[in-house]
């Protein structure tokens, strides 16, 4: 694509955070610290969690629950030592925007569906 295409792209798939998000983020990140964890690239995080939220339909209580059972989760531990990777970890350098179906915690979600939506009607 020319520079002029890749702006185009860019501003159609570009996110803007909300204030839902705003909060998940604080508390997410309150508590990784909390835990001597790292947080990563703020806004970055930000735009993860909005675009997770959008494209999955999980948000507020429901989406702090499914983020606290993954970092929880002993087999997950390789993406949820720092905050950002809990929503999304790029395969390589050259993977620059957010992948639902590659997000390690919405093939966690997916996995445990049944329980997790249990859990959300509550």
């Amino acid at each position: 694509l020319s520079d002029k295409g890749k702006n185009l792209l860019e501003s159609l798939e570009s996110v803007e955070v909300s204030d839902e998000t705003e909060v998940i983020f604080d508390w997410l990140s309150k508590h990784y610290k909390k835990l001597d964890k790292k947080i990563g690239n703020e806004a970055k995080t930000r735009r993860y969690i909005e675009s997770f939220s959008q494209k999955s339909g999980i948000k507020k209580n429901n989406l702090i629950m499914l983020c606290t059972a993954f970092i929880r989760d002993e087999t997950n531990m390789e993406y949820s030592h720092m905050l950002e990777y809990v929503f999304y970890k790029p395969k390589t350098a050259f993977e620059t925007r957010f992948n639902l179906h590659e997000s390690r915690l919405y093939k966690y979600y997916k996995d445990n569906e049944n329980y997790f939506n249990s859990i959300f009607e509550e």
